[in-house]
């Protein structure tokens, strides 16, 4: 096991080679609305095309952790997206989006005002904690797989893992936790790091920095999702699973 954590470090084999053969935090939306697609797509290897969004966080993250891979983005001079000059350089680029000039130099203005608060300055300790740390493990009781993640901080110290993120307003940011799977995040990563879990970030409408620890509520709802993945994830997607047509799921409401 030790060995293959260590093949993870690296971001190609996280997202592309060894590291799909694990479950992550970011499949449990699609294992849970879309399992045939998401079947297709892992026995195809088939990605998305990252978002301008999921640039965006990527980016910041980057000039926060890996400063030395965040100096390697390419940008374009531009005001907005709607320009051949805008066109010209997404097909340069083998049809994906880049960032724009603007917003490179707000994801560092971002950066720089959640580091300027000293409570999250002296728990991210860029100097002292670890970084991009990849681990894998079964998360639940009688859990039937091993799932991988990747934690943006570890802190022996203070026995923490640490997330970073942006949110677009810190109004709404107990909608988010829910909607982007935040709260599994920090189910997933207590079990794989043995450590607490804790968010810290920045609202990019008002640049309010921001921290956040999940309580055991959220937690409990959290692990009743994660099973409810792992159930569907062994109906219809895993290959010696319980093999049934992932054409016939359907999602039911019930307000």
């Amino acid at each position: 096991m030790d060995n293959i954590i260590e093949t993870l470090a690296d971001d190609h084999e996280y997202y592309s080679g060894k590291g799909r053969e694990y479950i992550s935090n970011s499949d449990i939306k699609d294992i849970l609305n879309d399992p045939q697609g998401h079947k297709y797509r892992l026995e195809t290897g088939t990605r998305s095309k990252p978002t301008v969004d999921m640039l965006f966080g990527r980016y910041f993250h980057e000039t926060i952790l890996e400063p030395h891979k965040a100096e390697k983005w390419e940008s374009v001079e531009i005001k907005n997206r709607n320009t051949n000059k805008y066109r010209e350089a997404k097909e340069l680029n083998n049809g994906e989006d880049l960032l724009l000039r603007h917003e490179i130099e707000f994801a560092e203005k971002l950066a720089h005002r959640m580091l300027n608060v000293e409570e999250i300055f002296n728990l991210v300790d860029l100097q002292e904690s670890k970084k991009e740390v990849p681990s894998l493990g079964i998360v639940l009781d009688k859990g039937r797989y091993v799932w991988k993640g990747k934690a943006d901080i570890v802190s022996e110290k203070q026995n923490l893992v640490i997330d970073i993120k942006t949110t677009a307003n810190y109004e709404t940011f107990k909608t988010s936790a829910y909607k982007y799977n935040y709260h599994t995040q920090a189910f997933i990563y207590r079990e794989l790091f043995d450590k607490n879990f804790i968010i810290v970030g920045i609202c990019k409408k008002t640049m309010k920095p921001f921290i956040w620890e999940p309580s055991d509520i959220i937690l409990e709802q959290a692990e009743e999702k994660i099973i409810r993945a792992e159930e569907m994830f062994y109906k219809y997607i895993d290959p010696n699973g319980a093999g049934e047509d992932a054409s016939q799921h359907l999602i039911k409401y019930n307000f």
